[in-house]
C-alpha cells in the first residue's frame, strides 16, 4: 500500500508532465477481487499513478478539494459505479 508521501508525489504530478500514449488508459483496468481494499489495492496496481491517466486519447489529472472526501472514498465509489456498468 502506498504512504502518504507517496498519494502527495502522484498528487502533486502534472499531467502535462506525461506523455499520454505512457499514461495507463483506465478503459484496459480490470478489478475482480471482492472486498474494497482489495478492489483499491488492484486498481493502484494496475492504474499507477490514481491521479493522472488517461482515458482514451485524453490525459485525465484528478484533483479534490481540500474540503472534500479523501481520494480513497472516491475511487471506491467510482469503481463500484463502474463495476455495476
Amino acid at each position: 500500500m502506498l504512504n502518504e508521501e507517496e498519494f502527495l508525489k502522484f498528487e502533486n504530478v502534472k499531467v502535462c508532465d506525461f506523455e499520454k500514449e505512457n499514461l495507463v488508459d483506465i478503459s484496459t483496468i480490470s478489478i475482480h477481487e471482492q472486498s474494497q481494499n482489495k478492489r483499491f489495492l488492484q486498481y493502484l496496481k494496475q492504474v499507477g499513478n490514481p491521479y493522472c491517466y488517461r482515458c482514451g486519447d485524453v490525459g485525465v489529472k484528478i484533483e479534490f478539494d481540500d474540503t472534500m472526501p479523501y481520494l480513497e472514498p472516491k475511487l471506491i465509489e467510482f469503481l463500484i459505479k463502474k463495476k455495476q456498468g
